[in-house]
C-alpha cells in the first residue's frame, strides 16, 4: 500500500500516478491573487468533469449493451415509437408540467442511443402538435425529408402552423373541437396526404353533430384513400371519389341524435357508392341515411370491397344489405337494434345473409365454422342480432378460416318462450348452417336446440362447442336417448343402453374436439354414486370410444381436479383439458 495515498491496488496507484502529475503543472500555476486562483480551479474542475463524462463514456461502450449494433437499436426505437408515444395530460385545465416525452427518453440516456436516434429521421415523423410550437419544429427538423403523420388535439391555435407542413404530410389526425377547421384549411396543396382522420368531441348539451366544412375536400389532395370521421359529418356528395379505398363514419358519441331522414341523403349515399368502386373498407356506425318509401331503389356493386361494416336500426342495416352487393368472400359485420317486430328483422336479414354466404356460382355454401349464440339476458346490450360473416376464427389458432367462420348472437332483453327460440333456431338451421360445416360453436340457454336435427343436417362437424349452465348435459342426455331409441329406458337402465340395436345412431360422430363451456359439477351427489354431470360424460364416452373423439376440454367450467383424473384414467378419451389448455384442430380439408 502507498502510505501516502492509502491505495493498495497497482492499477489504480497508476493511473493516480498519471493524473497527480499532469495536475502538477497546473498547481503551479495558482501563485496569483485570490480570485485568479479561484477561477483557474473553477475551470480545471469543469475540465475534469468533462474527462470524467467522456471516461464514463468510453467505460459504457465496453457493456454488452453497447454492443447492440445500430440496426437493432433502430429497430427497437421504431416499437417504442408505436408502443409509448409522447402525449399531453387529458386535465382540464391542463398542468404546466402535463407533457410526457414518451419514447423520446432514449435521447436522454446516453451519447450513443441518442446519436442512432437523431439519426434516423423516420423516428421523429410522428408529430404531436399539442406538445407545442418548439417541439414541433425539431421534429420537423430531425424528421428531414421523411412524410410526416401530424397530430392536433385540443389545441386549436396550431393549425395555422400546420399549414406549411401539408405539402410533406402522409396522415392527418384531429381529435378534438370541430372549430379547429376552416373552409380553406387545404389552400396548400397536400399532394401526399393519404389519411384523414377526425376524432371530434362534440360539447354536452349540444343536440346536434357540427357538420365540417362542405368544401374540405375540393381540392389539393390527389392522393387521398382513407377518411375516418367520428362524431363529425361531412355531405356524401363532398366526400373525394376516384382513389377512395377507406370510410369510416361513426356517431357513436352522439346516440340519441338520429341523422337526418331526408330521402336525398340516401340518395346521395347510393350516388358516392357508384362513383367509388375502389372501396375496400366501408364502414357506418349509427350514421346511415334514412330511406324513404317509393325513393331509390337501386342496386349498387363494390367488386373491390373487403369489408362492409354497419351499425343502426334493423330497417337502415336492411335497405344497405339489400341495395349493395359485395364479394361473397367480403367481411360483412352487422349489428341491428330492432324498434319493434323484431323476429321479422331477424329473419329479413338471416335471408340476405344466406345470400351472401351461398353464392349461386358455388355448389355449396361457403361456411365452415358457426358460432351461435342465444343471449336471454342482453338488458346491457345495445344491439338485438350481431352478425358478423367472415368473422376471424382464433378459436385455435387457425388462420387458414379466417374466411369460413360465420358468427351470429341474438339478443333477448327479456326471457323468451321456448317456441320462439326452437323456430329461431330452425331458421338458423334452414338459411344458413350447410351440410358440409365443419366447426359448430352454440352458447344458448337450456332450451330450443333440437341437437338430432342438427347432427343430422351437419354430419362432417370435427369440433364442436357448447356452452350454457344445462346446455352441455342436455346436448349428452340427447345423444343416449338417440343411441337407445328413447323408448327402451327401464329404472335397472335408463338409457336404454342394454340389448340396443347396432342401428343406433351417434350424434356428430366425427367430432374430434368437444369443448364445453359453463357446466355445473358442484351438483353433490349421495354418498358412495358419482356427480351426475361427470357420469353423463362418462356414459357418453363409453358409448363413442370406438368413433373419432380425440380432445374433450373444459372452459369456465365448475369442475375439479378429481373429475378430470376420473375422465383421463376412463381412458376413453386421449386428451382431456382445462381452463386456459386449448387443443390444436385444423381446419384442413
Amino acid at each position: 500500500m502507498d502510505t501516502s495515498t492509502g491505495v493498495d491496488d497497482p492499477g489504480l496507484l497508476r493511473a493516480l500516478e498519471y493524473w497527480s502529475a499532469a495536475l502538477r503543472p497546473r498547481i503551479g500555476q495558482l501563485n496569483t491573487s485570490i480570485v485568479e486562483a479561484r477561477e483557474l480551479v473553477d475551470n480545471d474542475i469543469g475540465a475534469v468533469k468533462h474527462v470524467l463524462s467522456s471516461l464514463r463514456s468510453r467505460r459504457n461502450e465496453f457493456a454488452p449493451i453497447s454492443r447492440i449494433p445500430p440496426e437493432i437499436l433502430e429497430r427497437i426505437f421504431a416499437s417504442l415509437v408505436d408502443i409509448h408515444p409522447p402525449h399531453v395530460s387529458k386535465e382540464i385545465p391542463p398542468k404546466p408540467d402535463g407533457k410526457f416525452l414518451g419514447w423520446i427518453v432514449i435521447t436522454h440516456v446516453c451519447r450513443r442511443w441518442r446519436r442512432v436516434a437523431l439519426e434516423n429521421p423516420t423516428l421523429w415523423q410522428n408529430i404531436l402538435c399539442d406538445l407545442g410550437q418548439e417541439w414541433m419544429e425539431e421534429f420537423v427538423t430531425r424528421s428531414r425529408a421523411v412524410p410526416l403523420t401530424v397530430h392536433m388535439g385540443r389545441s386549436s391555435r396550431t393549425l395555422v402552423h400546420i399549414t406549411p407542413l401539408l405539402f410533406r404530410t402522409e396522415k392527418l389526425v384531429f381529435e378534438g373541437s370541430s372549430a379547429v377547421f376552416t373552409k380553406d384549411m387545404f389552400a396548400t396543396p397536400a399532394p401526399i396526404l393519404t389519411t384523414f382522420v377526425a376524432h371530434m368531441k362534440t360539447p354536452s348539451g349540444w343536440g346536434f353533430i357540427p357538420p365540417l366544412p362542405e368544401d374540405i375536400f375540393a381540392h389539393g389532395i390527389p392522393s387521398l384513400h382513407t377518411i375516418e370521421l367520428r362524431n363529425c359529418l361531412v355531405p356524401w356528395s363532398s366526400l373525394p371519389v376516384g382513389n377512395l379505398t377507406h370510410l369510416s363514419v361513426d356517431l357513436t358519441g352522439k346516440a340519441d341524435t338520429p341523422p337526418s331522414g331526408r330521402s336525398d341523403n340516401y340518395t346521395d349515399l347510393l350516388d358516392f357508392l357508384e362513383r367509388t368502386p375502389t372501396l375496400e373498407t366501408f364502414i357506418l356506425v349509427k350514421s346511415i341515411p334514412r330511406r324513404l318509401q317509393n325513393t331509390d331503389d337501386r342496386v349498387v356493386f363494390l367488386p373491390h370491397l373487403r369489408l362492409l361494416d354497419l351499425y343502426g336500426p334493423a330497417s337502415d342495416c336492411l335497405n344497405i344489405l339489400s341495395q349493395v352487393r359485395v364479394p361473397h368472400d367480403a367481411v360483412l359485420s352487422l349489428s341491428m337494434v330492432s324498434i319493434n317486430r323484431v323476429h321479422d328483422a331477424w329473419y329479413a336479414a338471416l335471408t340476405l345473409i344466406s345470400a351472401h354466404i351461398s353464392p349461386p356460382s358455388q355448389t355449396s355454401s361457403l361456411v365452415r365454422a358457426l358460432d351461435l349464440r342465444i343471449d336471454c339476458s342482453g338488458r346491457d346490450q345495445d344491439y338485438d342480432m350481431s352478425l358478423t360473416a367472415w368473422r376471424n376464427y382464433r378459436e385455435f389458432g387457425q388462420s387458414d378460416v379466417a374466411n369460413f367462420y360465420l358468427y351470429i348472437r341474438f339478443v333477448w332483453r327479456d326471457p323468451p318462450d321456448v317456441d320462439s327460440v326452437t323456430k329461431l333456431v330452425d331458421h338458423v338451421q334452414d338459411a344458413l348452417i350447410p351440410a358440409s360445416l365443419e366447426s359448430l360453436s352454440v352458447t344458448s340457454p337450456d332450451y330450443g336446440i333440437n341437437w338430432t336435427a342438427l347432427s343430422k343436417r351437419c354430419n362432417n362437424i370435427r369440433y364442436l362447442y357448447i356452452g350454457g349452465l344445462r346446455t352441455a348435459p342436455c346436448f349428452l342426455e340427447e345423444c343416449l336417448r338417440n343411441i337407445s331409441g328413447g323408448d327402451n329406458a327401464t329404472n335397472s337402465d335408463p338409457d336404454g343402453l342394454v340389448g340396443r340395436s347396432h342401428t343406433a345412431e351417434h350424434l356428430f360422430p366425427r367430432v374430434q374436439s368437444f369443448k364445453v363451456g359453463k357446466v355445473d359439477f358442484s351438483a353433490i351427489s349421495k354418498p358412495g354414486e358419482m356427480n351426475p354431470t361427470l357420469d353423463l360424460f362418462l356414459r357418453w364416452l363409453r358409448e363413442r370410444k370406438d368413433l373419432a373423439l380425440e380432445t374433450l376440454s373444459f372452459e369456465g367450467c365448475s369442475i375439479m381436479s378429481g373429475h378430470i383424473e376420473v375422465l383421463r384414467e376412463s381412458g376413453l378419451v386421449p386428451t382431456v383439458l382445462r381452463d386456459g389448455k386449448k387443443p390444436r384442430f385444423s381446419m384442413a380439408p
